[in-house]
């Protein structure tokens, strides 16, 4: 939950700091997606695009990764599959750049986002390499011992993780 402190006269948002490194994790992430699909995959290198294009299309990848993944329909969130969210956002790159002007048309990258903070652990990536869905609904006493398992085994879960990292990279 964000924070309103109180700075002189205006009131300032104040993001959790795991918050924070998970968005900084995940515009990392969306960077690398976005230049890697669009140098490998369209062999583009030198073509300029809207911003906010760009933000969608991250989007886009960002939802097939998570289906690749099996992450999507754990999504609590409502997140259009790869298939729609592609067509839509090329529906979209048909209409010209218009659609594109002003972050308020990153309307896809907001559920994406919005589904990133509320239905994923913040730092699943960074202890266990992986995204992990939370539902707090279902129930609470099995989310506390998930969480605790998680947290009394951190070390052991955290070389296991490395171990798979070695071998992937090995093979």
């Amino acid at each position: 939950m964000v924070d309103f402190a109180v700075a002189g006269r205006q009131s300032e948002p104040t993001i959790p700091t795991e918050l924070h490194a998970a968005l900084t994790r995940r515009a990392e992430l969306h960077a690398d997606l976005v230049g890697r699909y669009l140098t490998q995959t369209l062999a583009l290198t030198e073509r300029r695009f809207p911003a906010v294009f760009l933000l969608e299309l991250a989007a886009v990848l960002q939802i097939g990764l998570w289906e690749r993944q099996g992450v999507h329909k754990h999504l609590a969130t409502n997140v259009p599959s790869y298939a729609e969210a592609a067509a839509e956002l090329a529906a979209r790159a048909n209409r010209g750049t218009s659609e594109f002007a002003g972050l308020c048309n990153a309307t896809l990258l907001s559920r994406v986002l919005h589904a990133a903070i509320c239905d994923l652990a913040w730092e699943g990536p960074e202890m266990l390499g992986a995204e992990f869905a939370v539902d707090v609904d279902e129930d609470d006493e099995l989310t506390d011992l998930l969480g605790d398992f998680v947290w009394n085994n951190r070390t052991e879960l955290n070389h296991l993780a490395e171990g798979d990292n070695q071998r992937c990279e090995n093979e």
